[in-house]
């Protein structure tokens, strides 16, 4: 999937010479190729806005866990980044400046615990099928959008959610594996977005024994 860039009027035979095409729907410039995105830094966005860029599909993941306060199973989610480049950024030993330094992974599943910013029709798509919201961890000390229990309400935080060993979302056997529910949504376009995700020792098991569907429509 393509690549939008955000590309100053100025700069667009520079961008045109660099292999940037056109697209006369959106009114954009676009990357056509993954392997050309780091040649286009500069027009994906500014540097500090993203760290990952998301590639042909975002995976919506679901599982359960025993809330905490009231004991009961609640519906939980996080996300899955199947093909994606992660961004490093090092000092450049010619003229000393910072340079961004783009690694591409792909092949396994990995668990991500947010993506921001995350596309309105996803969100929307989101809110109406779990207890996703806004609210304030007094742990973190701030808001985020978080699990929030279907029963009490209360909020389930990420740190228990994706990094616990028994959490829903760290895959260490196959068991584990098969409790998630995958839904696939196809990129129309990659998306440059923040994340956290951790790459575990089962990853491999998400696509091999978690339930994967389709979504209906792309984005």
């Amino acid at each position: 999937m393509p690549l939008i860039l955000n590309v100053p009027y100025k700069e667009k035979d520079t961008a045109k010479t660099i292999g940037a095409k056109w697209n006369p729907e959106l009114k954009k410039w676009i990357a056509p190729y993954k392997d050309s995105y780091p040649d286009f830094h500069e027009w994906i966005l500014k540097k500090e806005w993203f760290d990952y860029i998301i590639c042909d599909v975002l995976y919506i993941i679901e599982g359960h866990k025993q809330c905490f306060k009231c004991g009961k199973k609640t519906k939980v989610i996080g996300f899955g980044i199947e093909n994606y480049y992660w961004l490093d950024f090092d000092e450049d030993e010619d003229n000393g400046e910072e340079c961004a330094i783009y690694h591409y992974y792909t092949g396994e599943i990995n668990v991500t615990s947010f993506v921001d910013p995350l596309p309105e029709k996803v969100l929307k798509y989101i809110q109406s099928k779990y207890n996703y919201k806004i609210r304030y961890s007094k742990t973190i000390k701030r808001s985020y959008l978080a699990n929030c229990c279907d029963h009490c309400d209360t909020l389930q935080g990420d740190y228990f959610l994706f990094s616990e060993v028994d959490s829903p979302f760290c895959i260490t056997d196959k068991e584990t594996a098969e409790k998630l529910t995958l839904y696939r949504i196809k990129l129309s376009y990659d998306l440059p977005v923040k994340a956290q995700h951790s790459w575990g020792s089962g990853d491999h098991l998400i696509k091999e024994y978690g339930s994967v569907k389709e979504l209906d429509f792309n984005l």
